[in-house]
Protein backbone atom coordinates (compact mmCIF):
# COMPACT_ATOMS: atom_id res chain seq x y z
CA UNK A 1 0.00 0.00 0.00
CA UNK A 2 1.19 3.71 -0.92
CA UNK A 3 1.95 5.12 2.36
CA UNK A 4 1.81 8.80 0.99
CA UNK A 5 -1.29 8.68 -0.86
CA UNK A 6 -3.18 10.26 1.46
CA UNK A 7 -1.03 13.07 2.15
CA UNK A 8 -1.62 13.94 -1.69
CA UNK A 9 -5.29 13.27 -0.70
CA UNK A 10 -4.63 15.98 2.20
CA UNK A 11 -3.11 18.32 -0.11
CA UNK A 12 -5.91 18.42 -2.78
CA UNK A 13 -8.90 18.70 0.58
CA UNK A 14 -6.47 21.54 1.53
CA UNK A 15 -5.96 22.93 -1.80
CA UNK A 16 -9.67 23.07 -2.33
CA UNK A 17 -10.93 24.47 0.65
CA UNK A 18 -8.74 27.36 0.72
CA UNK A 19 -10.11 27.84 -3.07
CA UNK A 20 -13.62 27.25 -2.21
CA UNK A 21 -12.81 29.72 1.00
CA UNK A 22 -11.54 32.80 -1.03
CA UNK A 23 -14.12 31.99 -3.70
CA UNK A 24 -17.10 32.78 -0.63
CA UNK A 25 -14.54 35.44 0.80
CA UNK A 26 -14.89 37.25 -2.67
CA UNK A 27 -18.83 36.29 -3.64
CA UNK A 28 -19.20 38.19 0.20
CA UNK A 29 -16.88 41.25 -0.34
CA UNK A 30 -19.27 41.48 -3.86
CA UNK A 31 -22.41 41.62 -1.83
CA UNK A 32 -20.72 44.67 0.14
CA UNK A 33 -19.94 46.17 -2.79
CA UNK A 34 -23.07 45.47 -4.42
CA UNK A 35 -24.97 46.21 -1.40
CA UNK A 36 -23.34 49.75 -0.92
CA UNK A 37 -24.00 51.03 -4.30
CA UNK A 38 -27.83 50.19 -4.34
CA UNK A 39 -28.16 51.69 -1.11
CA UNK A 40 -25.95 55.16 -3.02
CA UNK A 41 -28.58 54.58 -5.47
CA UNK A 42 -31.12 54.91 -4.01
CA UNK A 43 -29.87 58.11 -1.87
CA UNK A 44 -29.07 59.59 -5.15
CA UNK A 45 -32.37 58.55 -6.94
CA UNK A 46 -34.06 60.34 -4.12
CA UNK A 47 -32.07 63.74 -4.25
CA UNK A 48 -32.99 63.90 -8.02
CA UNK A 49 -36.89 63.19 -7.44
CA UNK A 50 -36.42 65.78 -4.48
CA UNK A 51 -34.54 68.39 -7.18
CA UNK A 52 -37.45 67.28 -9.80
CA UNK A 53 -40.34 67.75 -6.85
CA UNK A 54 -38.59 71.28 -5.62
CA UNK A 55 -38.65 72.66 -9.13
CA UNK A 56 -42.30 71.60 -9.83
CA UNK A 57 -43.05 72.94 -7.06
CA UNK A 58 -42.06 76.38 -7.25
CA UNK A 59 -43.20 76.46 -10.70
CA UNK A 60 -46.88 75.75 -9.51
CA UNK A 61 -46.67 78.26 -6.37
CA UNK A 62 -45.37 80.61 -9.50
CA UNK A 63 -48.30 79.71 -11.68
CA UNK A 64 -50.44 80.35 -8.79
CA UNK A 65 -49.54 83.64 -7.94
CA UNK A 66 -49.30 85.02 -11.19
CA UNK A 67 -52.67 83.87 -11.67
CA UNK A 68 -53.84 85.22 -8.74
CA UNK A 69 -51.81 88.57 -9.22
CA UNK A 70 -53.91 88.78 -12.92
CA UNK A 71 -57.00 88.27 -11.00
CA UNK A 72 -56.33 91.14 -8.51
CA UNK A 73 -55.13 93.55 -11.10
CA UNK A 74 -58.15 93.09 -13.07
CA UNK A 75 -60.28 93.81 -10.39
CA UNK A 76 -58.38 96.91 -9.45
CA UNK A 77 -58.56 97.97 -13.02
CA UNK A 78 -61.98 97.66 -13.43
CA UNK A 79 -62.79 99.30 -9.79
CA UNK A 80 -59.94 102.02 -10.92
CA UNK A 81 -62.11 102.23 -14.44
CA UNK A 82 -65.53 102.52 -12.91
CA UNK A 83 -64.65 105.18 -10.20
CA UNK A 84 -63.55 107.14 -12.81
CA UNK A 85 -66.80 106.69 -14.56
CA UNK A 86 -68.68 107.41 -11.49
CA UNK A 87 -66.78 110.42 -10.69
CA UNK A 88 -67.15 111.68 -14.39
CA UNK A 89 -71.24 110.81 -13.49
CA UNK A 90 -71.18 112.76 -10.81
CA UNK A 91 -69.68 115.59 -12.14
CA UNK A 92 -72.11 115.72 -15.01
CA UNK A 93 -75.00 115.32 -12.60
CA UNK A 94 -73.48 118.45 -10.25
CA UNK A 95 -73.48 120.51 -13.09
CA UNK A 96 -76.83 119.89 -14.99
CA UNK A 97 -78.33 120.84 -11.48
CA UNK A 98 -76.24 123.65 -11.40
CA UNK A 99 -77.51 125.21 -14.22
CA UNK A 100 -81.21 124.45 -13.12
CA UNK A 101 -80.45 126.39 -10.24
CA UNK A 102 -79.28 129.33 -11.86
CA UNK A 103 -82.51 128.88 -14.13
CA UNK A 104 -84.81 129.01 -11.47
CA UNK A 105 -83.19 131.37 -9.59
CA UNK A 106 -83.35 133.75 -12.76
CA UNK A 107 -86.15 132.71 -14.18
CA UNK A 108 -87.90 133.93 -10.75
CA UNK A 109 -85.64 137.43 -10.58
CA UNK A 110 -87.33 137.88 -13.82
CA UNK A 111 -90.94 136.64 -13.16
CA UNK A 112 -90.75 139.12 -9.67
CA UNK A 113 -89.40 141.72 -11.26
CA UNK A 114 -91.81 141.97 -14.48
CA UNK A 115 -94.51 142.75 -11.75
CA UNK A 116 -92.89 145.99 -10.45
CA UNK A 117 -91.49 144.83 -7.10
CA UNK A 118 -87.85 145.00 -6.46
CA UNK A 119 -86.20 141.90 -6.49
CA UNK A 120 -83.13 142.97 -3.95
CA UNK A 121 -84.99 143.54 -0.97
CA UNK A 122 -87.88 141.98 1.48
CA UNK A 123 -89.59 138.95 0.75
CA UNK A 124 -88.67 138.15 -2.64
CA UNK A 125 -84.67 138.56 -1.87
CA UNK A 126 -85.52 136.41 1.42
CA UNK A 127 -87.48 133.63 -1.34
CA UNK A 128 -84.48 133.77 -3.62
CA UNK A 129 -81.70 133.38 -0.91
CA UNK A 130 -83.64 130.37 -0.02
CA UNK A 131 -84.46 128.68 -2.78
CA UNK A 132 -80.65 129.09 -3.50
CA UNK A 133 -79.98 127.87 0.03
CA UNK A 134 -82.15 124.75 -0.66
CA UNK A 135 -80.89 124.24 -3.72
CA UNK A 136 -77.46 124.32 -3.23
CA UNK A 137 -77.49 122.02 -0.20
CA UNK A 138 -79.36 119.39 -2.30
CA UNK A 139 -76.97 119.60 -4.93
CA UNK A 140 -73.76 119.32 -2.67
CA UNK A 141 -75.74 116.35 -0.57
CA UNK A 142 -76.35 114.58 -3.97
CA UNK A 143 -72.46 115.09 -4.77
CA UNK A 144 -70.96 113.92 -1.49
CA UNK A 145 -73.86 110.73 -1.06
CA UNK A 146 -72.82 109.89 -4.89
CA UNK A 147 -68.87 110.60 -4.22
CA UNK A 148 -69.23 108.25 -0.90
CA UNK A 149 -70.67 105.45 -3.22
CA UNK A 150 -68.04 105.66 -5.69
CA UNK A 151 -65.07 105.70 -3.00
CA UNK A 152 -67.34 102.72 -1.03
CA UNK A 153 -67.52 100.66 -4.13
CA UNK A 154 -63.39 101.15 -5.00
CA UNK A 155 -62.88 100.51 -1.42
CA UNK A 156 -64.79 97.43 -1.68
CA UNK A 157 -62.90 96.16 -4.88
CA UNK A 158 -59.98 97.11 -3.12
CA UNK A 159 -60.48 95.03 -0.14
CA UNK A 160 -61.78 92.04 -2.94
CA UNK A 161 -58.37 92.34 -4.96
CA UNK A 162 -56.01 92.28 -1.45
CA UNK A 163 -57.97 89.12 -0.28
CA UNK A 164 -57.49 87.40 -3.36
CA UNK A 165 -53.70 88.45 -3.10
CA UNK A 166 -53.73 87.27 0.16
CA UNK A 167 -55.57 83.69 -0.87
CA UNK A 168 -53.01 83.59 -3.71
CA UNK A 169 -50.05 84.35 -1.54
CA UNK A 170 -51.30 81.34 0.87
CA UNK A 171 -51.86 78.89 -1.60
CA UNK A 172 -48.48 79.44 -3.56
CA UNK A 173 -46.94 78.92 -0.31
CA UNK A 174 -49.09 76.17 0.73
CA UNK A 175 -48.14 74.45 -2.61
CA UNK A 176 -44.11 74.57 -1.45
CA UNK A 177 -44.45 73.19 1.76
CA UNK A 178 -46.77 70.16 0.93
CA UNK A 179 -44.18 69.76 -1.13
CA UNK A 180 -41.10 70.08 1.20
CA UNK A 181 -43.51 67.46 3.35
CA UNK A 182 -43.66 65.29 0.42
CA UNK A 183 -39.84 65.80 0.11
CA UNK A 184 -39.22 64.72 3.55
CA UNK A 185 -41.16 61.51 3.65
CA UNK A 186 -39.58 60.19 -0.20
CA UNK A 187 -36.54 60.83 1.75
CA UNK A 188 -37.76 58.75 5.40
CA UNK A 189 -38.11 56.16 3.02
CA UNK A 190 -35.22 56.65 0.69
CA UNK A 191 -32.80 56.18 4.05
CA UNK A 192 -34.95 53.31 5.23
CA UNK A 193 -34.85 51.75 2.07
CA UNK A 194 -31.02 52.33 1.75
CA UNK A 195 -30.32 50.79 5.28
CA UNK A 196 -32.25 47.74 4.61
CA UNK A 197 -30.59 47.20 1.36
CA UNK A 198 -27.55 47.62 3.50
CA UNK A 199 -28.47 45.42 6.14
CA UNK A 200 -29.08 42.86 3.49
CA UNK A 201 -25.78 42.82 1.84
CA UNK A 202 -24.25 42.69 5.71
CA UNK A 203 -26.45 39.90 6.15
CA UNK A 204 -25.83 37.58 3.44
CA UNK A 205 -22.01 38.70 3.11
CA UNK A 206 -21.30 37.23 6.33
CA UNK A 207 -22.84 34.19 5.63
CA UNK A 208 -20.37 33.75 2.74
CA UNK A 209 -18.12 34.69 5.28
CA UNK A 210 -19.34 31.99 7.56
CA UNK A 211 -19.27 29.06 4.98
CA UNK A 212 -15.94 30.48 3.76
CA UNK A 213 -14.38 29.74 7.40
CA UNK A 214 -16.55 26.56 7.49
CA UNK A 215 -14.96 25.56 4.51
CA UNK A 216 -11.50 26.24 4.91
CA UNK A 217 -11.99 24.70 8.92
CA UNK A 218 -13.52 21.20 7.15
CA UNK A 219 -10.70 21.24 4.79
CA UNK A 220 -7.98 21.61 7.12
CA UNK A 221 -9.64 18.95 9.18
CA UNK A 222 -9.71 16.40 6.51
CA UNK A 223 -6.52 17.22 5.48
CA UNK A 224 -5.14 16.10 8.87
CA UNK A 225 -7.25 13.33 9.00
CA UNK A 226 -5.05 12.12 5.69
CA UNK A 227 -2.17 13.46 7.01
CA UNK A 228 -2.60 11.16 10.16
CA UNK A 229 -3.64 8.21 8.00
CA UNK A 230 -0.45 9.00 5.67
CA UNK A 231 1.71 8.87 8.98
CA UNK A 232 0.22 5.45 10.22
CA UNK A 233 0.27 3.64 6.81
CA UNK A 234 3.94 4.13 7.19
CA UNK A 235 4.23 2.66 10.20
CA UNK A 236 2.78 -0.28 8.92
Amino acid sequence: MIWWLPLIQAGISLFGAIKQSQDLGAQAKLVEEIGTANAGDVIELFEKNSKLRRKAAKYNAKQTWDLGFAGASAIMNSADHNYALMNASTNYKEGKMLLAQRYLLGDVRARVASSGISVNVGTPLYFQNQQAYEMTRDRKYTVAMEQLSALGALSDETQRAQLLLTETKQRADMTEFNSELEIEAMMNEALAQSNATKRGSMLNSSGLRVQASSALYSGLSDAIGFGVKAYGNRNV
